[in-house]
């Protein structure tokens, strides 16, 4: 069984893959806030009404307790602004006590550690206990929590997903553009994995990273899935340590440039995506990048057809005989082997030739490509050469609607490549 591959997966629409299989991503989700004021707490939760159902409030009321800030002074430094004097809640992913006696204890603590655990806990004279001086989340949170043997209180990226799901319903909250998700590794990969590896391969990390900040821009960007492109423009790669194949890989992306466009949408953005294994960054994954309409792409993407005009391209081999010609007098369909095609002209292959009129006779041409529209247009046979069962001819294309132009276009950058020996490349 492959880890996280059945719970919480991201629909494969989010990171722009067919194939359920090459899904890399799981448990997808916002950072969780450390702590909510009363106020904000009453007003998005307790009132929420119709936006959360009975059991998600209480679930949200388990993982958060409510402190006054004389106790956690810390919290009204988080809103130098605007200090919000009073009670907060606070999420109970790291204890917000700890016995005095506790850290006392030097057979079950080092010095060290005794040393690392007061920086986060302060003595508290009044309640005579340690007491939480400041948020903690991601790797610190389970550093502590290892060094304080806390495990019946370590939040599962379930249950984390699961919350952060849920806060992401209310529009009150300050949410901050943190994000993380669990790397799925598959032994099984065709690709990733096609021979024996000790380490996970630089190329399946680096896929990952790219489904994740697709998937975070089309889930929290509001960027929508149909008819929208993403535009890579930034890509940087460091490793500082092997990743194993044995222990979990979590992503965690910071945006660290943003810019917003007609509704909030996001319209560029520049994430740094860490990559942390057992508690240790392994690696670092910059991505810049941004989302354009399916119709500017285009316009983007449409190169002056002129330059294309002398060039040939092969058509790859499942499309190989996906051409008719179309005999008017007759109304005979002639199938044919696509041998080249260019913008202006294509070469075929037949069982027999064409049996030619007076003139300059016209015929009609058809082409299938996949995924495509039928193109269709007017054609002359320019010469045609052969003997017995095999037979070829050069058309040249002497109509073609505008809209067919581009499907021609579209199909010859998809499904074809250029003739390098006609070329100078």
């Amino acid at each position: 069984m492959v880890k996280y591959r059945d719970q919480n997966l991201v629909e494969n629409k989010y990171v722009h893959k067919k194939k359920i299989e090459n899904v890399l991503l799981a448990n997808l989700r916002r950072a969780l806030p450390t702590h909510i004021p009363k106020c904000i707490w009453n007003k998005e939760i307790e009132s929420a009404g119709a936006l959360l159902t009975k059991e998600e409030a209480k679930m949200l009321r388990n993982y958060y307790i409510l402190h006054n800030t004389a106790d956690f002074p810390y919290l009204n430094n988080e809103h130098p602004d605007k200090k919000m004097e009073g009670e907060y809640y606070l999420l109970l992913n790291v204890p917000h006590f700890l016995e005095a006696s506790l850290l006392d204890n030097k057979k079950a603590f080092s010095s060290k550690e005794i040393e690392e655990i007061k920086t986060y806990y302060t003595f508290n004279e009044k309640r005579k206990c340690y007491m939480l001086h400041k948020a903690v989340r991601d790797v610190e949170e389970v550093q502590l929590l290892t060094m304080l043997q806390r495990k019946d209180i370590c939040m599962s990226e379930n249950e984390k997903y699961q919350l952060s799901g849920i806060l992401e319903k209310l529009p009150g909250f300050l949410k901050e553009n943190i994000f993380y998700a669990n790397m799925i590794i598959d032994l099984n990969h065709e690709f990733f994995f096609e021979h024996p590896t000790e380490h996970l391969p630089g190329m399946m990390v680096m896929e990952a990273a790219r489904q994740f900040i697709i998937a975070v821009c089309h889930i929290f960007g509001r960027i929508p899935v149909v008819d929208f492109s993403m535009i890579l423009g930034e890509l940087k790669a460091e490793f500082k340590n092997y990743i194993e194949l044995h222990h979990p890989v979590k992503l965690k992306g910071v945006i660290t440039k943003l810019e917003l466009g007609k509704d909030q949408m996001w319209k560029k953005m520049t994430m740094d995506i860490f990559i942390l294994q057992k508690d240790v960054i392994a690696g670092l994954i910059t991505i810049g990048g941004q989302g354009i309409s399916k119709t500017l792409f285009s316009k983007l993407r449409r190169t002056l057809p002129k330059e294309h005009n002398k060039s040939r391209y092969y058509p790859i081999s499942t499309f190989y005989n996906r051409v008719t010609i179309r005999r008017d007098e007759t109304n005979e369909n002639l199938h044919c082997a696509l041998i080249n095609v260019s913008l202006s002209g294509f070469c075929i292959e037949m069982n027999h030739p064409i049996l030619e009129k007076e003139g300059i006779p016209v015929y009609d041409f058809i082409f299938c490509f996949e995924k495509m529209a039928f193109i269709f247009g007017k054609c002359r046979i320019v010469w045609q050469i052969g003997e017995e069962s095999k037979y070829f001819a050069g058309i040249e294309i002497i109509k073609l609607s505008l809209k067919d132009q581009d499907n021609l276009y579209e199909a010859i950058k998809r499904y074809c490549y250029v003739v390098e020996e006609r070329e100078i490349l």
